[in-house]
């Protein structure tokens, strides 16, 4: 999927005009998922993007803003980082972090930027970015709690058949704006997946996710959310809304 340079652009500069808002304003903008989480996934992925195609042509004072606003982020703790708990981005860390992406604004020539609050339903993009990054939390977490967060279903399917589903929509949607480092480490975990031999899948046998190639599984996915930059995500168990029907709540 070739994206062009002005959308690239446009979703960097509308990450920061978010970070940039007011508390109480970021969960109208943002929409229903958890806000930090959100909000940070959103700049990172756009900043990724932003520098892959921009870095050789930013200012000096674009390069420095950009780096402080990492620096800040980097920085924040667990309680600023609290899923689900909208109170977080009104900490000091956040509040640091909104008066940088305000100087970031400035500094981009920008500051006039606006976005458009949430309308009801997240994006189709967005919900596969979601859908991978899920897929990739579940994967890496240890064996014992896999089957906990995946629910009724036999275990070694659901995992990677949710990857591969997963992976397939994340691309097709998100493709132009990912870097190198990204595509290797997707492409790192379908190689071990591919390696697989038939007793490390064995159908409702939760065990096989203690086999050795799980563990380099679990190893690699760690490593896929380091270089997404989405170390803290986590997700929410399938919970049974009606008889027989299981749903992961949105995250």
């Amino acid at each position: 999927m070739v994206v062009d340079l002005e959308t690239i652009w446009r979703e960097f500069r509308d990450a920061v005009v978010v970070l940039s808002l007011p508390a109480e304003r970021q969960r109208r903008v943002n929409g229903p998922g958890c806000l930090t989480c959100d909000l940070s996934e959103k700049y990172y992925f756009a900043r990724g993007a932003f520098l892959s195609r921009f870095s050789d042509v930013l200012t000096s004072a674009q390069q420095t803003v950009i780096a402080e606003i990492d620096s800040i982020m980097e920085g924040m703790r667990g309680v600023d980082r609290g899923c689900w708990n909208d109170d977080a981005v009104r900490s000091p860390a956040w509040e640091l972090l909104r008066k940088k992406s305000d100087e970031a604004l400035r500094v981009f020539e920008c500051e006039g930027a606006a976005v458009t609050p949430f309308g009801g339903t997240e994006s189709d993009g967005w919900r596969h970015w979601k859908r991978f990054r899920d897929a990739v939390v579940v994967l890496a977490l240890p064996a014992e709690e896999q089957p906990r967060v995946n629910g009724p279903g036999c275990l070694a399917c659901d995992l990677l058949n949710d990857f591969h589903y997963a992976c397939e929509t994340f691309i097709s949607n998100f493709g132009g704006r990912l870097t190198t480092a990204h595509r290797a480490a997707i492409t790192e975990m379908h190689k071990i997946i591919g390696s697989m031999e038939e007793a490390d899948y064995e159908c409702f046998n939760d065990d096989v996710a203690r086999r050795p190639v799980w563990e380099r599984l679990r190893k690699q996915a760690r490593g896929t959310l380091r270089v997404f930059e989405c170390v803290h995500a986590t997700v929410q168990p399938f919970a049974e809304t009606q008889p027989g029907v299981w749903v992961r709540p949105p995250g």
